[in-house]
């Protein structure tokens, strides 16, 4: 079980991270108000941040990046 749970929430991770990641690519590229930046990149820090909160608390590893 314990090896399901730690692929399960590396997915899930990676999931988030690249949720992040494409949120930012997409506010930078296709969305051009500057006044919401700040906002978009807290958004997509607190994804990555809860899927790492996730994934610390139920496996106990620490790396914030997925890979």
């Amino acid at each position: 079980m314990s090896d399901f749970l730690k692929r399960l929430t590396l997915v899930i991770h990676w999931l988030a991270f690249l949720c992040s990641c494409f949120i930012l690519i997409w506010h930078f590229t296709i969305d051009q108000t500057s006044d919401i930046t700040f906002v978009v990149v807290i958004i997509a820090f607190l994804i990555n941040t809860f899927a790492w909160l996730v994934k610390f608390i139920l496996t106990g590893n620490a790396k914030f990046f997925p890979f």
